[in-house]
């Protein structure tokens, strides 16, 4: 197993994600509900596993660090 990433394809920087951003409480059910808003993905699509040395558990993987 490989860290769990799996060569997963990484997201590419500027796609949209739908994520939650609190709730909306309905009062009259006393429940609530999930508010969703779109956002740009701004995080590395770089592997960020190890930034230091070489993982051995990486190895193989498409993603890779190759010692900088």
């Amino acid at each position: 197993m490989k860290n769990g990433c799996f060569d997963k394809p990484r997201p590419v920087a500027g796609a949209r994600l739908q994520v939650q951003d609190g709730w909306h409480e309905s009062h009259l059910s006393n429940t609530r509900y999930p508010r969703m808003v779109t956002v740009p993905f701004v995080l590395s699509t770089d592997c960020q596993y190890t930034l230091t040395t070489p993982d051995p558990r990486c190895a193989g993987c498409v993603h890779e660090r190759k010692g900088d």
